[in-house]
């Protein structure tokens, strides 16, 4: 059991890597050419980050209980970066912050009248030009350290909460 957990950290962090370097280079591609959306190529690589998210969410949250399944309730929320180096925690909080406001730009503009509003009906054909490197940045930026932590401190905590 041991060997195939080992083995579904490995395919979520290297998903996650990619994904997040994708995600990166959407968003740096959606503000150099903000506010025009996604079209193409890169929108449809926008929905594959995006359809990406399923599985690599779905490994994690099956992987994340099993990894922790003897710490109290309380104590998993306090070790959401417990093992992670301080630059981890650090770099993942800009992530996050970053794919936030990446997240909501557009849609706040569009309301306040700075930009026209775009028809984004269909994911393929345009995607809005920094929303998809956001919710990347944010998710996968989370699944990596989250994982990391909870296989670096899991077990060590695990044991001092019983």
């Amino acid at each position: 059991m041991r060997q195939f957990e080992s083995i579904v950290d490995v395919l979520i962090y290297a998903s996650s890597a990619v994904g997040l370097l994708l995600s990166i280079a959407l968003s740096i591609y959606g503000l150099a050419n903000f506010p025009s959306p996604l079209t193409g190529a890169a929108a449809t690589l926008g929905m594959w980050v995006l359809l990406a998210l399923l599985p690599v969410g779905l490994a994690y949250v099956l992987r994340f209980p099993s990894s922790n399944f003897d710490l109290k309730r309380e104590t998993m929320f306090e070790l959401r970066f417990d093992g992670c180096p301080l630059w981890v925690k650090r770099a993942t909080r800009c992530a996050v912050g970053i794919g936030a406001v990446l997240f909501f730009l557009p849609g706040v503009l569009e309301m306040l009248g700075y930009i026209p509003k775009g028809d984004y009906s269909s994911l393929g054909k345009e995607s809005p030009c920094t929303m998809v490197g956001g919710i990347g940045l944010m998710a996968y930026s989370a699944f990596f350290a989250h994982l990391y932590s909870s296989r670096n401190s899991g077990q060590s905590a695990g044991a001092a909460d019983r």
